[in-house]
């Protein structure tokens, strides 16, 4: 009996649903290109991940602080 390779497939990898999996209403979304997010969104966001990498920033130091004592 041959084997059959065991590759991942980007699908596989992907968070967003294969046409297989998308329900009727979602596969007429996905025909349709994404809309773009407007410069107040991306604002935001890089804010909320400016936030999370100070954030990140004070639990290193802290850890590293922990660590030096």
């Amino acid at each position: 009996m041959p084997k059959q390779p065991n590759l991942v497939t980007v699908e596989a990898l992907s968070d967003e649903p294969t046409e297989m999996e998308a329900t009727p209403g979602q596969a007429e979304e996905a025909s349709s290109p994404p809309a773009e997010p407007s410069l107040a969104e991306i604002k935001e966001m890089l804010v909320d991940i400016k936030i999370d990498v100070c954030s990140l920033l004070r639990e290193n130091e802290a850890m590293k602080n922990n660590m030096m004592s």
